[in-house]
């Protein structure tokens, strides 16, 4: 189950994309099992124009982030799976940090009463101490007439020293946060244990054994959101996510609106009129 590791590329998504379309990548099932795609993923050193949600641009200088996309089998017909494969990710990615930060401090590092656990946002912004450390993408290419493959894409900030002057407020690291940094294929390699693991999980106890465990992260309650409907846009403020892993959130009239998809909302800093 080896990692592809790469040196400098565009987008880790991007060329993961293009190795599926060329067939560069042997998908043996489309059921989930840890040897199910060859290689399961694919890592770089650095990425010229790495992307997040909604094609914004994802921030990293050489050697300071971890970018690695994995490749996950699915079927067509398993919607819950797909529109939950955030979740399961972020809850993946999440125990993963936990396990890094319970055992690498700095040489010298003295402890800090207000370190808080890792956070997520719904459905895919990881935080650690108010400010995001990484992000979680999924994308899905046909690879069959009864199936596709889920590209996840996980970005990390590890040893960034600073950040631009519109992210600086917003944004940390592992090392600005007082933790040693693993060399980036062997975050991923955790991390991929982590995602085979809580996928079995979900397939054998059901996404509310998922959803316990992300609600203990959850740093999305309370939040301002702006989203965009037929009609506009209406405003509200998070209030809790749905047995089913959606977004509820209490509009400006007192009434509730579920939301499923990311890509109708986005975090609103200003209010609305």
């Amino acid at each position: 189950m080896g990692l592809l590791v790469l040196g400098t590329v565009t987008s880790t998504m991007d060329v993961a994309r293009e190795m599926l379309e060329q067939g560069q990548v042997s998908v043996c099932s489309t059921e989930f099992a840890p040897d199910s795609i060859l290689p399961p993923g694919i890592v770089a050193l650095d990425q010229t124009a790495g992307r997040g949600q909604r094609g914004r641009n994802w921030y990293s200088r050489a050697g300071d982030s971890l970018c690695v996309t994995y490749y996950l089998p699915v079927t067509l017909v398993d919607s819950a799976f797909i529109y939950a494969l955030p979740l399961i990710v972020g809850v993946a990615v999440t125990r993963s940090i936990n396990e890094l930060m319970s055992n690498r401090t700095k040489p010298g590092f003295v402890e800090r009463r207000d370190v808080q656990e890792p956070g997520l946002k719904w459905p895919n912004d990881v935080f650690l101490n108010g400010k995001k450390l990484g992000g979680i993408l999924v994308e899905l290419v046909k690879s069959s007439p009864i199936g596709c493959v889920a590209m996840i894409g996980v970005g990390v900030n590890l040893r960034n020293r600073q950040f631009p002057a519109e992210l600086k407020a917003n944004c940390t690291s592992l090392l600005i946060e007082g933790y040693e940094p693993p060399a980036s294929n062997r975050f991923a390699q955790l991390i991929m244990t982590g995602l085979y693991d809580a996928v079995g999980q979900y397939r054998n106890y059901g996404l509310e054994h998922i959803l316990s465990e992300w609600r203990r992260y959850d740093r999305t309650t309370g939040r301002r959101y702006q989203v965009n409907t037929e009609t506009g846009l209406r405003f509200g403020v998070a209030e809790r996510i749905t047995s089913e892993g959606e977004l509820v959130l209490r509009l400006e009239d007192g009434s509730e609106m579920t939301v499923i998809s990311a890509s109708s909302v986005v975090e609103s800093e200003v209010k609305s009129a």
